[in-house]
């Protein structure tokens, strides 16, 4: 299984410690596994061009790490976006990641649920998990989250999200083993 996980520098030394563990746990002999650290590599914002769309299908006019970002999401399958929650959204270093992640998508669009998201540019998407670190998380925010993660998974081409809400460093060793149950079925 090819896991690729995405995360940007956490300022809480507590969800440091989390990473820490993610890492350890998922990079094993039994999984191919890449970590992206988005805050360290250079990372442009999507200006919105459409050029990956219309002129070069696919591919970003940035040559920057979203460009490698798409092949390694594209290839891989699961993809985890760990982020520290901002008012229940994402960081903004992850929002970029998933800004920039539009080239998989086509610029047509399809109708899921009653709202509108894109239509699909290649066979297969890996799974889409997200796991939101806040140490006192509201209701509203878990729920913003959960409805974030979900839009955008169906955008990338997933029936819905797997969210996870990291408050402790005692959580992620749950949620670790809940997500290593998911990628044995």
């Amino acid at each position: 299984m090819k896991i690729l996980l995405i995360s940007d520098n956490f300022t809480n030394e507590v969800f440091n410690s989390c990473l820490t563990y993610v890492k350890r746990e998922l990079n094993t002999e039994q999984h191919e596994f890449e970590h992206i650290n988005v805050d360290k590599e250079d990372l442009n914002y999507c200006i919105g061009c459409f050029s990956c769309w219309v002129k070069t299908p696919g591919v970003c006019i940035f040559k920057d790490l979203g460009a490698k970002i798409i092949k390694k999401y594209i290839h891989s399958d699961i993809a985890i976006f760990m982020t520290e929650l901002n008012y229940g959204s994402y960081s903004v270093a992850i929002k970029r990641v998933l800004d920039r992640l539009i080239p998989i998508s086509c610029p047509t669009f399809k109708k899921v649920n009653d709202e509108v998201h894109h239509e699909a540019r290649y066979d297969k998407y890996p799974e889409f998990v997200v796991i939101g670190c806040d140490e006192k998380p509201s209701v509203q925010e878990i729920n913003t989250i959960k409805s974030l993660a979900d839009a955008n998974a169906i955008n990338y081409q997933k029936d819905g999200a797997t969210t996870y809400i990291c408050s402790k460093e005692s959580d992620i060793k749950q949620i670790v083993d809940s997500l290593l149950i998911k990628m044995a079925n």
